[in-house]
């Protein structure tokens, strides 16, 4: 028994009072308790025992059996007396106490008879039989409870276990009764011990059923593990030891290797430790040890380990007594003169090759010392590639520091060049250097001019050539300019340069190693390079190119493949979504390609033609240059590689000496046209849904959206089409299956045969294996079967559906580019370009539909016109092999050029800095060749021992449960919450995120848009290709086509009528101009032509989209706010009156989950409510027929995305624009409602009540229940007046004050007005977080006086609202100070809002018509408004724009009935259920949506006569003098039929820019 000095207990002062007092604090004030039973006293009693407590156990001698001694302590004392932790640890020292072994066994026992246990036999200790620890509830902090072995099936169950396992340990423990010897144990610890021997469960012998046999891989793994779990416990637990975790997985290997597996999966390796602990549990322990992992039994006892730590300590002693400095003196000399014996004749420049043996240059006696050194083992035949690469880095840095730096080795002539191209960091190469790692940076120099300098002396040609380019290989040179903005003093310090590489396939056979000429040793840094002058290129006539045919391909034949192979990708990943492990299309088709080798191309970078690529004299010297190239590697034809704009000049300058450039062959890169590609996706789908789509779903943020869309982010928008692309297919799959069993049900068979095989297919993913799925019967059945499917999808009566087919479509067209340059296949590439041109044509990207016409042309009468090419190409070389790991891993010639040289040269080891300084750029260049080599020597003398496994990071398990996240997130987004596009109940062409209706000649454009494509295009083939002569030239101008789209919806026109024809008038501000000279060219009366509104709207009260003018309206506010000071205090009980939306407008949602807006706007209210006895929070209704529709329009509502349902999880990424509609808006307070109902937010309450509409009802929350509250039932679409209605209730209900939490103008407004008809004090919360104040409405209202009160609603409506247009120009202050001079003024706008109607012939009008009029002019006479208009266009001579002119008289009255009908919402804001009439005919009309729209203005536009003139209907072209604009020397304008004629205004039209691609956009597909 331990004594108590020994005790984990801090010891404390006796204490008289405390019998165990141990805590810490001091507890002289705490309550003192006593056990309150049997089980406390035997609890504290045990502890005592343990930790040999003699008050305790003193007090215990005189106790009889079941009495309790009434001893007293502290609650925080006995819970550190009793800690079974300490008790657990104190246990296990007195155990391992040899002296106390038998005292402790016999106390042991003795204390368990103290506790009334009936045995007198030994039983098993306090601890799980098996993991023999304290174990915890998975998440949890408490204990997993130890039970006993209470049962004789238990008992029988783990004997059987451990004779299966050969488990001796436990073999032994169970040869006693295990119930009489209460064995205990954990339940989860029992359970997966006795896993195997559980009923049911298949054994590695159990073949019944075909799907549950075992993998023979699986099978030969467990016995091969059968054989190591014997071998641990005869030989590891017989002969106890510490093991290496390396020697346990080595025997492992060799028993996979004797049971005929020579590759062994890293999962194996991976998952051994694992695997031991399951067998093992606590019986075996792990410990690293410098990233090694040691393995030992529990049977190893601390002396065995000590009593071996000694011997190894004197045998280590003994050692280094016999090693003197002598000898470590003679070791290092010896080294020394074995580097020093070394004869190594180094030429100049050193150079270093493939062939170099990289050890040759340190001597046998250094490899041998370090080896030793590193390892502490004579054996150095057998060491790690760890090891080997240190010892040659060691290795190296001695000779070179012994030589003193004569002897420059790979490593320090490939380190410092390869630091200097990564990173442009001269500093670094010195610090290397310093320490010895690499030659200086002025060496470096010097040997990069050397190697400049010895090609130069090299060159034959004008072009010199890279030297590992081959002669007579088939060559592919790319061609890109690339522009560079220095850092210069004068700011003009922008290159503009062409680079241009080289590509050749690798070539097996040895070349014929020319000697280099030998260039003298100096110390020259520099080489100065002639740079020629570029002559001037005479473009003289442009001309086009000659008659060609265009060769169609059957795409069916060519595609069949590429499409089966994307179906058979996208059911496999479907039938493993819960656990997927089928990567996305990249890395599938890389593992379906293993068998297919992989050689990795030649890339040669080319000196750099210093001139920009725009210049015609730039495009001509590199085909000459080309020309050149071929000569000198003895070629008769050369493929050239452009972008489409310098492809463009290049055609131009072939077609007009062909002869001279015959043997060269041009072709645009399918980079550049992928981008395009791209573009016209993102164009057509973009606004139909796809922009919102990538956005919700969480795969791009809002932030990277637009460069996808327009396709600049290359590898972001691939990424996404793949995965959008994945999710349509699987809605189409699942409409696929039903229709099955409805239509072909006798084919269901070869259904689930073919799911079977693709399922087989997916768990290990192999070229033979794809190949068996493709030639399967069932399987190609199925897939037919599903190509029918979607033809009946094309010609059924569901637009949305046939719209969104063509986006797979265009996304099968994107894949098939990309499949045909990673695989090499050049006629799916012809294919891919044929069924873009229609696309390019209707998209007006005429540069791309007028050039790949013609190039489509060429290349399909290749394997006519150039045989030879047309076979490289075949063999797929018109792409180029970057990689030696990627069987699908070719990229286009122009995506080369991309992320070779030109990403070289802008990163910071490129030409930065010294892009003007020609001779330092000629050199970069021509020494570019060497820089590469070094980089690759330097990585491979630093990696390892290649991996035989594919690299790329869709194979990774991260990226592939990325990628099935994102598709899963599509689906549920277009299944669930918004629209299914490949639904057919949903016939109409709409928007599947905000669900707009696209109108009837957009919804013609979009579903017509590849026929009139397809029409373009075949019109361009015949009319310019392939006629001759050429019905049209072939640069003459293409006309766009200007197809619509769903960004063109909700763009609306107005008419007006004439006498003889329709007008259209569209908002345009020079409109009134327009009219002004029309009207004074036909002599009319100005006054009269006044009179109208001379425009589609009035300008004074309407923006030129047709939306309200807005003023500012919290300027009334804070004038009225000045009149009185704020509260210093609120009387309680006060309620809080909440603007419910207001709060949700507050809150940033992006990024959180439905559920968790919920609790945060909860938290929110009650933060406001603080001090409040109850809250009422109020939201707004919104209906379908509203005169707020116009401002909601205004706030995006037409944009706005549609939820059909809120579910809690959803995570939105919109906020602001989910808010922006009104159906959300319902859809989320009902939610919001709902969740408040649940006790785990009424919990949140307290003692506070909460009051919450929910469109016309109202419910009160509080802790105990929710009940819904009939009195605040109200039809009031408003929160502005309900909140009136709520603060009425709550001061009927007892609160002596109303705080309403709503910065609103239009509140205070309505609360002024209505403040006495309220029997409590009346605040207004306001101002900034930091600044918050309240404005005593009662007392604002007495500073007013009634009368402004009652007239502030009819001011506040007549001058501007939310449903009311303001005056331009003219605010709120003007008015009110107005108004609050003349009583005649005052009493109008109290009169406004009494009744529903306002005559035009009224007195009330014409009081608000002469108000009008002195709001523009203050001190005029004139009560009459069209007067007024022509008194201030006579008053400014003319020159004054309709914005500021008043309102004509027409447009003033509808504008006063729209300010009346609001104003009489605002006056019965007190009643539950008002009667409101419809606003139409209010000021308000329905559109033809049946929504309610703004009537501007009922009389005509402008005089009849105006209008007649005011466009013309020329059909062929504009002259006299039938043309009425030419007659009246007006221009031409927009409204008039002909949209192109001489009598229009010159407008610069420009080209849609070239996509520019930054270094980052690069493929990483």
């Amino acid at each position: 028994m331990a004594n108590a000095k020994d005790s984990c207990v801090p010891a404390k002062r006796p204490r008289l009072d405390c019998v165990i007092h141990c805590s810490p604090n001091d507890e002289t004030e705490s309550k003192l308790i006593s056990p309150q039973n049997i089980d406390s006293w035997k609890t504290l009693l045990r502890a005592a025992e343990i930790r040999n407590h003699t008050p305790i156990l003193e007090l215990a001698k005189t106790l009889s059996e079941g009495e309790i001694k009434d001893v007293k302590y502290h609650r925080t004392c006995r819970s550190i007396f009793t800690m079974k932790k300490d008790l657990d640890r104190l246990m296990a020292t007195q155990n391992t106490n040899e002296k106390s072994d038998g005292e402790s066994f016999d106390k042991t026992c003795t204390s368990k008879r103290k506790q009334g246990q009936g045995s007198t036999s030994n039983v098993y200790n306090n601890e799980c039989m098996f993991c023999q620890k304290t174990k915890y509830v998975p998440g949890q902090k408490t204990r997993e409870p130890l039970v006993k072995c209470s049962e004789f099936r238990a008992d029988a169950k783990i004997r059987q276990a451990a004779k299966d396992k050969k488990d001796f340990r436990m073999i032994s423990l169970a040869s006693r009764d295990l119930i009489a010897a209460e064995a205990q144990y954990h339940r989860s610890c029992y359970r997966l011990y006795t896993k195997s021997t559980e009923p049911g469960v298949a054994g590695k012998n159990d073949n019944t059923g075909g799907s549950m046999m075992q993998d023979p891989y699986e099978s030969a793994l467990d016995t091969a593990y059968q054989e190591l779990f014997q071998f641990i416990r005869n030989d590891v637990f017989g002969d106890p030891r510490v093991l290496r975790m390396t020697d346990l997985s080595r025997r492992l290997v060799e028993s996979m290797k004797a049971l005929g597996f020579e590759h062994i999966k890293e999962s194996t390796k991976k998952h051994m430790r694992r695997r031991l602990e399951n067998e093992f549990s606590g019986t075996l322990h792990f410990v690293s040890d410098d990233f090694k992992l040691l393995v030992y039994p529990n049977n190893l006892s601390r002396c065995d380990l000590v009593k071996a730590n000694q011997d190894l300590e004197k045998e280590l002693h003994t050692l280094k007594t016999l090693l003197s400095k002598d000898v470590v003196a003679k070791a290092a000399l010896l080294l020394r003169d074995d580097i020093k014996k070394q004869d190594v004749a180094q030429a100049w420049p050193p150079l270093v090759t493939e062939d170099d043996q990289s050890r040759d240059i340190i001597p046998e006696s250094v490899i041998k010392f370090l080896c030793c050194l590193l390892t502490g083992a004579f054996n150095y035949a057998e060491v790690s590639q760890k090891v080997e690469r240190l010892v040659t880095s060691f290795g190296y840095d001695m000779v070179y520091a012994v030589s003193q730096g004569k002897v420059k080795t790979p490593k320090h002539i490939t380190l410092p060049f390869s630091v200097k191209s990564l990173t442009g960091n001269v500093e670094l190469v010195q610090l290397l250097n310093r320490l010895g790692h690499s030659i200086s940076y002025t060496q470096m120099e010097e040997i990069s001019t050397a190697l400049c300098l010895q090609k130069l002396s090299k060159t034959d040609g004008d072009v010199t050539l890279p030297s590992n380019l081959r002669d007579q290989v088939f060559t592919t040179l790319a061609w890109d300019n690339i522009d560079r903005l220095e850092e210069t003093m004068s700011g003009g310090g922008t290159s503009h340069r062409v680079n241009g590489i080289a590509v050749q396939p690798k070539v097996t056979e040895p070349p014929e190693v020319e000697p280099l000429p030998s260039v003298p040793k100096t110390k020259r840094r520099s080489v100065d390079v002639p740079q020629p002058t570029l002559p001037t290129y005479n473009v003289g006539q442009r001309e086009g190119p000659e008659h060609c045919l265009s060769i169609d391909l059957k795409d069916d034949d060519i595609t069949h493949i590429a499409r089966l192979k994307n179906m058979v990708w996208m059911v496999a990943r479907l039938l493993q979504q819960k656990e997927q492990s089928v990567s996305s299309w990249t890395g599938f088709n890389i593992k379906s390609r293993c068998d297919i080798p992989v050689i990795r191309d030649n890339i040669c970078y080319l000196p750099t033609i210093n001139a920009p690529a725009t210049q015609m004299s730039t495009v001509f010297e590199i085909l000459r240059q080309s020309l050149a190239i071929k000569d000198q590697l003895q070629l008769k034809k050369i493929v050239c590689v452009f972008d489409q704009a310098l492809y463009a000049k290049a055609t131009e300058v072939l077609w007009k000496h062909k002869e001279t450039f015959k043997p060269i062959i041009i072709r645009m890169g399918s980079f550049h046209t992928t981008c395009t590609l791209l573009a016209i996706i993102g164009k057509r789908f973009q606004d139909a849904g796809l922009r919102d789509l990538a956005i919700e779903s969480g795969v791009i943020t809002e932030g990277s959206v637009s460069g996808v869309m327009d396709g600049r982010s290359y590898n972001r928008a691939v990424r996404f089409h793949k995965l959008v692309y994945e999710a349509l297919l699987r809605l189409a799959w699942s409409g696929f299956l039903s229709w099955m069993q409805h239509n072909h049900n006798e084919d269901v068979t070869d259904l689930e045969e073919a799911t079977e095989t693709i399922d087989t297919l997916s768990k290990d993913v192999s070229q033979q294996a794809l190949q068996g799925v493709l030639q399967s019967t069932p399987n190609t059945r199925t897939m037919s079967l599903f190509d029918n499917y979607v033809t009946t999808l094309r010609s059924g009566n569901s637009c949305l559906t046939q719209y969104w087919l063509s986006y797979i479509d265009l996304v099968e067209i994107l894949l098939g580019l990309l499949r045909a340059a990673r695989e090499g296949d050049w006629l799916l590439h012809l294919v891919s370009i044929c069924q873009l041109i229609p696309w390019c044509f209707a998209y007006d990207r005429v540069n791309y539909a007028r050039y790949l016409s013609y190039y489509y042309a060429q290349m399909s009468q290749l394997q006519d016109q150039h045989p030879d090419v047309y076979a490289e190409f075949m063999r797929g070389h018109f792409s180029v092999q970057l990689g030696d790991r990627n069987p699908f891993g070719r990229i286009p010639v122009d995506q080369t050029i991309e992320e070779t040289v030109n990403k070289d040269t802008q990163t910071a080891g490129g030409t930065k800095g010294f892009s003007l300084n020609q001779s330092a750029l000629s050199k970069y260049y021509l020494t570019a060749e060497h820089r590469s080599f070094y980089l690759k020597q330097l990585r491979d003398m630093t990696s390892g021992a290649k991996s035989a496994k594919f690299c790329h990071k869709d194979l990774q398990a991260t990226r592939i449960r990325r990628d099935e996240s994102d598709v899963k997130s599509l689906v549920d987004l277009m299944e669930n919450n918004w629209i299914n596009p490949i639904s057919t109940e949903e016939h109409d062409l709409v928007s599947l995120s905000t669900g707009n209706v696209a109108p009837p000649d957009i919804a013609r454009d979009i579903s017509e848009a590849h026929q009139m494509g397809e029409d373009a295009y075949l019109s361009f083939r015949r009319n310019r290709l392939e006629q001759d002569p050429p019905e049209e030239k072939f640069h003459d101008k293409l006309t766009k086509l200007k197809l619509k789209t769903f960004s063109n919806v909700g763009t609306k026109k107005m008419s007006a009528r004439g006498e003889t024809k329709e007008v259209i008038l569209q908002a345009d501000r020079n409109l009134f101009r327009h009219i002004i000279l029309i009207a004074e060219s036909r002599q009319l009366r100005i006054k009269d032509v006044l009179t109208h509104p001379l425009g589609p709207l009035p300008w004074s009260l309407a923006n030129a989209d047709g939306t309200l003018r807005k003023t500012n309206k919290a300027a009334l506010a804070r004038e009225l706010e000045n009149r009185a000071a704020p509260a210093e205090d609120i009387p309680t009980p006060s309620t809080c009156l909440i603007d419910g939306m207001s709060i949700l407008q507050k809150i940033n949602g992006n990024n959180i989950t439905f559920s968790g807006l919920a609790n945060t706007t909860m938290a929110t209210v009650l933060k406001e409510g603080a001090n409040s006895h109850r809250i009422d929070v109020v939201f707004d209704v919104y209906r379908d027929q509203s005169i707020k529709n116009a401002e909601r329009c205004k706030r995006g509502s037409s944009t706005a995305l549609q939820y059909k349902t809120i579910t809690g999880g959803h995570q939105v990424k919109q906020w602001r624009k989910f808010l922006s509609s009104s159906t959300n808006k319902s859809s989320l307070i009902k939610f919001l409602v709902e969740q408040w109902k649940q006790p785990s937010f009424r919990e949140k309450l307290g003692d506070k009540s909460l009051y919450a509409t929910c469109e016309d009802a109202c419910y009160r929350f509080t802790k105990d229940e929710w009940v819904e509250v009939a009195e605040l039932q109200c039809s009031q679409e408003e929160a502005d007046t309900r909140l009136l209605l709520h603060a009425l209730h709550a001061a009927e209900s007892g609160s002596e004050a109303v705080v309403i939490t709503a910065e609103d103008t239009d509140v205070m407004i309505i609360s002024l007005t209505f403040a006495k008809q309220i029997p409590c004090k009346v605040f207004q919360k306001c101002g900034t977080k930091n600044r918050t104040r309240f404005i005593d409405i009662d007392k604002l209202a007495d500073a007013l006086g009634a009368g402004v009160c009652k007239a502030l609603v009819g001011l506040h409506s007549f001058t501007g609202c939310d449903t009311v247009s303001a005056f331009s120009g003219r605010g709120k202050l003007g008015a009110f100070k107005l108004m609050s001079k003349n009583e005649e003024y005052q009493n109008a706008f109290q009169q406004l809002g009494e009744s529903w109607t306002v005559s035009p012939d009224g007195d009330l009008f014409k009081k608000l018509e002469r108000f009008t009029c002195q709001m523009y002019v203050s001190s005029t006479p004139v009560a009459d408004v069209n007067e007024m208009r022509h008194h201030l266009f006579i008053a400014k001579k003319g020159n004054v724009e309709s914005s500021e002119l008043p309102p004509c008289r027409d447009c003033l009255h509808l504008h006063v009935q729209r300010a009346n009908y609001q104003a009489c919402v605002w006056r019965r804001c007190l009643q539950n259920d008002p009667e409101v009439p419809s606003p139409v005919d209010a000021g308000w009309k329905l559109d033809e949506d049946d929504n309610i729209s703004i009537t501007w203005l009922q009389t005509p536009p402008a005089p009849a006569a105006v209008l007649e003139l005011l466009t013309c209907s020329c059909s062929r072209s504009c002259a006299l003098p039938s043309c009425t604009c030419l007659a009246n020397g007006l221009n031409c304008t927009d409204m008039c039929k002909l949209k192109d004629c001489s009598n229009r205004k010159d407008e610069e039209t420009e080209e849609d820019p070239e996509v520019e691609l930054t270094s980052s956009d690069t493929d990483e597909d």
